[in-house]
């Protein structure tokens, strides 16, 4: 589980040093050709993930739909700087307890409350989750930085698993 925390933590940095890199008006620039939206707005859906995940996991249940969607990381650079800041923290706190356990997770779309229709899941497993949509919306969010004229660096919004076949091919299966 450490492992997975690591990768979640390093991919929440990247965030941060691309934040770090731009300016409010690009954090906010509303991107018609991409997606109608802001980057602001993929690093404001990101952190509702990670906020519901870690608030959830004292009673074993995380709701990604009861996201709280809080604009103001969303519209201000800053707030998302800190806001990143905080969720690594408490990641880190979490791969030191080292504890897997199993989670109830409600599926995006389940238009119900019926807590027998939700899945069960890990905490690693849910880990899992949370680094994949990161980097799918760091993508994203990479191709609109791009269109605005700024460059994220190349690894900026590719998988953990492509990074280690850049760097070395012959280790990963065919």
């Amino acid at each position: 589980m450490k492992e997975k925390v690591a990768e979640n933590i390093s991919a929440l940095q990247q965030g941060i040093e691309l934040l770090v890199e731009i300016d409010d008006a690009t954090y906010r620039k509303k991107v018609e050709i991409a997606f109608d939206g802001t980057l602001g707005g993929h690093v404001r859906h990101n952190l509702d993930h990670y906020l519901i995940f870690l608030d959830g996991l004292e009673k074993g249940v995380i709701d990604y739909e009861s996201r709280k969607r809080d604009h103001s990381i969303e519209s201000d650079r800053q707030c998302a700087i800190e806001r990143s800041q905080d969720i690594c923290s408490r990641l880190a706190s979490l791969a030191e307890s080292g504890r897997d356990r199993e989670l109830r997770v409600r599926m995006e779309g389940e238009d119900t409350n019926d807590r027998t229709r939700w899945a069960k899941s890990s905490v690693s497993r849910e880990l899992e989750f949370l680094l994949s949509h990161t980097i799918h919306h760091y993508a994203l969010a990479s191709i609109m930085c791009r269109l605005s004229g700024v460059n994220p660096s190349r690894d900026f919004g590719v998988a953990p698993s492509t990074l280690r076949h850049r760097r070395n091919p012959s280790t990963c299966a065919q």
